[in-house]
């Protein structure tokens, strides 16, 4: 029983992770490009993330 809890923690937080970073060049691209590198073409940034 221990070990299905974890196992459904460890499967939320990677779902938190995708959906935080999915969303985060949609609302903040300056910092999103600072931490991932420049972007030349910022178009398909924005369709990649929100998926």
């Amino acid at each position: 029983m221990k070990a299905k809890l974890s196992w459904e923690k460890l499967a939320r937080t990677q779902g938190y992770f995708y959906l935080a970073t999915g969303l985060w060049p949609l609302f903040h691209r300056k910092s999103f490009e600072a931490v991932t590198g420049p972007k030349n073409d910022w178009w398909l940034v924005q369709p990649s993330g929100c998926w």
